[in-house]
């Protein structure tokens, strides 16, 4: 099995942690622009999921 250049180079970012996974939508992120997912996850999300969901949760659960 071979790799391209850009394929080796996304592997190793992921080997150094520079690339995650959102634990809400599941879609590969850069970490340095991850969120804090809490109270949905206990791990990192993205943009777009801090927006639609963890956000909305969180002012939900303040308004409780």
């Amino acid at each position: 099995m071979s790799f391209t250049e850009d394929e080796a180079k996304v592997a190793i970012m992921r080997l150094n942690g520079e690339i995650v996974d959102c634990s809400i939508c599941f879609k590969p992120m850069l970490y340095k622009y991850s969120h804090n997912a809490h109270p949905v996850s206990d791990k990192r999300c993205c943009e777009k999921c801090n927006y639609d969901v963890v956000i909305p949760n969180r002012m939900e659960n303040y308004n409780a």
